[in-house]
């Protein structure tokens, strides 16, 4: 859902990156590297591994930017050219342990707060009924446009390496810490409420 937005603010960053000059230097290492990238892309896409092919569409975006502005060029916007990494579906394969690392601290937060279920795995049974972490509550989407936002933030400040980082590991325990307490606040609805209320 956030797929557009990050592709728009890509571009819009890509149209407003100053160039002095077209380098012409290593124009055809530039242009095979972009002619690979490209092979990559269509090999994968003819055989339908689509995650990977995303991945490779990306490598084809970048080799883009190299072959017509040079390999200085695409070293120094990096952090643009990975932005529509965000935007890939490649991220679903952590869904599960997503899931299971809201099951685990959550349960612990019922615990603490001594409510009275039994926590397996990422199902949560409480006296009124059950309440189970899918992939709806694995938080991904709260990780992806956390970091998403993270790196727009970083690109357009330009944050030097350490700024950087210390952005991006906010922005995801930011978005850990968001989804754990809706999980846990759902948890605490339906045991109060024993199960009745609309919003579980």
């Amino acid at each position: 859902s956030h797929g557009l937005l990050v592709i728009g603010v890509f571009l819009w960053l890509l149209w407003q990156r100053p160039c002095d000059e077209l380098p012409k230097r290593h124009f055809a290492l530039r242009a095979v590297l972009l002619g690979l990238a490209s092979l990559l892309w269509f090999l994968l896409q003819s055989v339908q591994i689509n995650a990977l092919a995303e991945l490779a569409l990306l490598l084809v975006v970048m080799g883009a930017y190299n072959a017509w502005l040079g390999f200085r060029q695409s070293w120094l916007y990096k952090g643009v050219l990975f932005l529509p990494l965000f935007a890939t579906s490649i991220w679903v394969e952590l869904s599960p342990a997503a899931m299971h690392l809201s099951g685990y601290i959550v349960g612990h937060l019922v615990e603490f707060v001594g409510i009275t279920a039994f926590i397996d795995g990422t199902t949560i049974t409480l006296p009124y009924g059950q309440i189970i972490i899918a992939d709806g509550c694995s938080g991904l989407r709260y990780i992806l446009i956390a970091l998403a936002l993270g790196q727009m933030l970083a690109c357009l400040n330009q944050y030097p390496k350490k700024v950087y980082w210390v952005v991006m590991a906010l922005a995801l325990v930011l978005a850990l810490a968001t989804n754990w307490a809706r999980i846990f606040i759902l948890v605490l609805v339906g045991y109060y409420t024993q199960m009745q209320s609309s919003l579980v």
